[in-house]
């Protein structure tokens, strides 16, 4: 009999493969262009063909049994959709009408870096789980007032390569990780006033020639977050990067080209003494990180927030005696931090302060 197969639909150019359904050991697959017995593509008694195609095109295949002759063929039509410039979530897909990666949910094609996407509010909401296949992925973002994103897989990911309104609700579940990830140019976050929901895992991995994630809201992960740099720098201006992990590596992969410029907020352990870096920076002085190290912990504050800043003009020397010598030296030109607690009043705890490598 001829083998069975299933036809696939997907969007834009691409390599792909197509499946033999319920192959049987020792049948020989013969894969076809043009018509059956046309152009011989593949022959062996593998089950799978891989091809690489830029428009609709039918395969051909046939099977044969050992000792046997070779049975008719069967179609297989991959049917090539252009990839629009703005998809919107439907919720009506046949294989999972909460599922990112079901086609029929965006109205044929998934979502990709090229295609704007938009989230209203529908009955079924979209979820990203785990693809094998790889992440969710889009360029801007526009999540609708009330409309929910949801993420059910800890290796659930969304990659954004443009820029993110967020005016509804996200859910994280404490899972996924979401990704600003721009070749192309600067980024914007831009948060709602009526906005729910922190993010859980974030990486900024811009590699523009204007390698920047600016923010126009607060921007927060919660609890169990974790933000990464890989490429880029985050423009806070008077906004806050805020990490509400208290764990001390929750905020990683800086460097001299990788911090925060601006605000950058760290929840505190206020239970056991903890070691936090700030990896601020300024755009002329550049990276300018401090480290604050507590050797009792602060029971009484639940944040801090560091930022470093220039001098407008350079301090005067101080001219105080101690122990015989005199302190008379003009200040560094370089500038300062400023690291607030959001209680300052009957602080309890100690630590030490530190700057990059230096530490005292």
């Amino acid at each position: 009999p001829a083998p069975t197969t299933s036809n696939i639909t997907r969007c834009g150019a691409g390599t792909l493969t197509l499946d033999i359904t319920s192959p049987v050991a020792g049948y020989t697959y013969k894969w076809y262009s043009g018509s059956c017995g046309g152009s011989l593509l593949q022959s062996n008694t593998g089950t799978s063909y891989t091809a690489s195609i830029s428009s609709t095109t039918s395969f051909y295949v046939s099977a044969t049994a050992p000792g046997c002759a070779e049975s008719t063929c069967t179609t297989v039509t991959v049917t090539v959709n252009a990839q629009s410039a703005t998809l919107t979530w439907s919720g009506s897909g046949a294989t999972g009408a909460n599922n990112w990666f079901d086609p029929a949910n965006w109205g044929g094609c998934i979502p990709s870096c090229v295609s704007d996407v938009s989230i209203p509010v529908t009955a079924n909401t979209p979820d990203i789980g785990y693809n094998a296949a790889g992440g969710a992925a889009c360029k801007n973002l526009t999540l609708a007032l009330n409309a929910t994103l949801s993420f059910s897989d800890s290796k659930g990911e969304l990659s954004v390569c443009g820029n993110v309104t967020h005016n509804g609700i996200i859910t994280t579940n404490s899972k996924g990780i979401f990704i600003f990830n721009s070749s192309t140019g600067a980024q914007t976050y831009t948060r709602g006033g009526s906005a729910v929901g922190d993010f859980n895992d974030v990486i900024l991995n811009n590699t523009s020639g204007t390698a920047t994630l600016t923010l126009a809201s607060d921007l927060t992960l919660g609890t169990g977050g974790n933000f990464t740099f890989q490429s880029g720098k985050v423009i806070t201006n008077a906004l806050n990067l805020i990490i509400k992990n208290t764990e001390s590596s929750a905020v990683s992969g800086h460097s001299s080209t990788r911090f925060v410029q601006g605000n950058l907020r760290r929840y505190i352990n206020t239970g056991t003494p903890t070691s936090y870096e700030f990896p601020v920076g300024h755009t002329t002085k550049g990276y300018q990180m401090a480290r604050v190290a507590f050797t009792t912990a602060p029971s009484t504050i639940s944040y801090l927030t560091a930022s470093f800043t220039t001098y407008s003009s350079l301090p005067s020397a101080l001219g105080l005696s101690e122990c015989a010598a005199t302190y008379n030296q003009s200040a560094l030109n370089n500038g300062y931090w400023t690291i607030s607690a959001n209680n300052s009043q009957n602080n309890v705890g100690s630590y030490n302060m530190g700057t990059g490598e230096w530490r005292w």
